[in-house]
């Protein structure tokens, strides 16, 4: 595989070779790794807004997801609709 990288990013790998801990192709193959994880993350915090909404609105029909979290969302709304009252 042939990668091109801007210069800026060329240069951060320099930086961290220079510094010994790493060689280049150490620095290069974490990278995925790094988006990997900040992907799974991002994915992570989205459904948990997402609950957090629909748990607030009180939506009980929210579409497939964790069978855990629909129970979770389901619990929340009929607690807060005796609470109303």
């Amino acid at each position: 595989m042939n990668v091109s990288l801007m210069p800026r990013f060329e240069v951060m790998i320099r930086e961290k070779v220079a510094s010994g801990r790493y060689n280049a192709s150490d620095v290069v193959r974490g990278a995925p790794r790094l988006m990997e994880t900040a992907n799974r993350r991002n994915a992570e915090r989205l459904e948990r807004l997402r609950l957090d909404r629909v748990a607030a609105e009180g939506i009980t029909d929210i579409g497939p997801t964790n069978p855990t979290d629909v129970l979770m969302v389901r619990l929340f709304a009929s607690v807060e609709s005796c609470t109303r009252e």
